[in-house]
């Protein structure tokens, strides 16, 4: 590989006859990143306006070896991650090239990944740069390993090649789930070019698979559905705003600024507005949904909890067959319960006024087997009036029942779990009580949505009630 003309080119690589060859053997460790210290002093070295000098570079390559984990193998890609745009980044390579050192496949993948840090707008000429790597890599190498097709993903996406990302998604598969990242770009690429159905198939399966969409597929949708001629604007939002709820997932503020920017001719009229704990919206004075677990998925979720919780290798590597047999034999004999305490949870957040070995040793003569998926089997078992106490977010348990009844889990949790808060000096324990309504954006009349907001959208927020709300009027 060299720059020639300011054009990067992969250089050829002869490989033996019969043998398949996966790109990306130099990538480095995701857990081997430098001192804090270090990526600091680096970062602030690159933030100037000015490329570094050959020198530089040498320096900050020295910087990162002198940390024994690195080496001429894997520092070059450690410095590519550090440099904040494509321009930095091309100016290493350069050095690299200049100084006769040797540029492998980690690199070319982080410079790909790089475009999308580019300082201005992604040109033709970039475009058919970032055709060329690509095509040259997929020539010498068959099969690309995930890493490399993330990054190539990232690139390919701001080009009018986007869906020879489909391949590299499904190469990913054999190895383990594409990244948020990887889903998104493709997602974000297929609203902005119209192909809705591929938009939408590439937010679903993301979400099935525990990854969650980011500000800029929504934003892409929602620009793609202005563009749109006819009446579709508020058909489409309001496709957006369920498949958030479908997927209990929450919108940022920053698309709700968006929202609130929508010109009233498109039919969408946008408020802020303060949600009480009694479900009552300041603005429109409606209420919302109240959380609705039916009958049916209630069984379903019981069921599979069983199965996909409790009898596993995990829990048997802390208990045996015959114990859990006991336990549900205790449980026929006892049940029903107005609530199911998780003694050990409570003992251990109660506070530092006693060591909370004592409690723990008290609560564990009587509750023995009592861990936490024993004790969800309980409230679960005990009926869907059964609330529990807890203070653990039970997030674990969630994702081993599946996309679908993980859904139907989080609600009926959020409908049943108390958790203590503190516990004063004078003996007063503060409890929180569940918020038995909607959490994520819903319709609540004929017209009107209530959507919460967090300050980050691409990272999971506790499941509780939040503080930004809009009410929106949608004709």
């Amino acid at each position: 590989m060299c720059f020639r003309s300011n054009v990067f080119r992969l250089r050829k690589l002869v490989f033996t006859e019969n043998v398949r060859y996966y790109a990306g053997i130099y990538q480095k460790n995701p857990q081997l990143k430098p001192a804090t210290a270090t990526i600091e002093t680096i970062k602030a070295k690159l933030s100037d306006t000015n490329a570094p000098t050959a020198e530089e570079w040498k320096n900050i390559r020295l910087d990162i070896l002198n940390e024994r984990r690195f080496n001429n193998t894997n520092v070059d890609s450690v410095v590519l991650g550090l440099c904040p745009n494509l321009r930095i980044g091309k100016s290493y390579v350069s050095f690299l090239q200049q100084q006769g050192l040797q540029t492998n496949l980690a690199i070319v993948g982080k410079l790909l990944r790089l475009y999308r840090l580019k300082e201005d707008k992604i040109s033709e000429e970039d475009e058919a740069e970032i055709w060329r790597i690509y095509t040259e890599l997929r020539e010498q190498n068959a099969i690309l390993d995930a890493n490399t097709c993330e990054h190539a993903i990232n690139a390919l996406t701001l080009t009018q090649h986007w869906k020879h990302c489909l391949e590299l998604l499904e190469m990913i598969k054999i190895t383990g789930t594409p990244d948020s990242s990887s889903y998104n770009c493709i997602a974000t690429k297929a609203f902005q070019t119209g192909d809705e159905t591929m938009g939408w198939q590439m937010l679903q399966e993301m979400c099935e698979n525990k990854r969650i969409p980011n500000d800029d597929s929504f934003l892409a949708w929602l620009e793609y559905s202005r563009r749109q001629a006819g009446q579709c604007f508020s058909t489409n939002l309001e496709r957006m705003l369920q498949f958030t709820n479908d997927n209990a997932v929450f919108l940022s503020k920053r698309i709700g600024n968006e929202l609130l920017q929508l010109p009233k001719e498109l039919g969408v009229s946008v408020a802020v507005t303060r949600i009480t704990d009694n479900g009552k919206c300041s603005h429109c004075k409606g209420n919302l949904s109240s959380i609705v677990v039916s009958t049916d998925m209630f069984q379903r979720m019981k069921d599979t909890f069983l199965e996909a919780v409790l009898i596993n290798k995990e829990i048997f590597n802390r208990t045996t067959p015959e114990e859990l047999n006991r336990f549900q034999t205790f449980l026929k004999k006892t049940l029903p319960y107005d609530v199911v305490i998780d003694g050990l949870n409570v003992a251990f957040s109660s506070g530092n006024q006693k060591n909370p070995t004592v409690y723990a040793q008290q609560v564990a003569a009587v509750v023995r087997h009592y861990d936490d998926p024993f004790l969800l089997y309980a409230a679960l078992e005990s009926g869907p009036k059964t609330d529990f106490f807890s203070r653990d977010l039970m997030r674990k348990h969630s994702f081993m029942l599946g996309h679908e009844l993980g859904g139907v889990f989080k609600r009926w949790q959020q409908e049943h779990q108390y958790s203590l808060l503190s516990i004063m000096p004078d003996g007063r324990v503060i409890i929180k009580a569940p918020f038995k309504y909607e959490l994520y954006a819903h319709k609540s009349s004929a017209n009107r949505w209530h959507v919460p907001l967090v300050e980050h959208g691409n990272r999971i927020p506790k499941v509780e009630k939040q503080n930004d709300w809009l009410c929106m009027s949608i004709a």
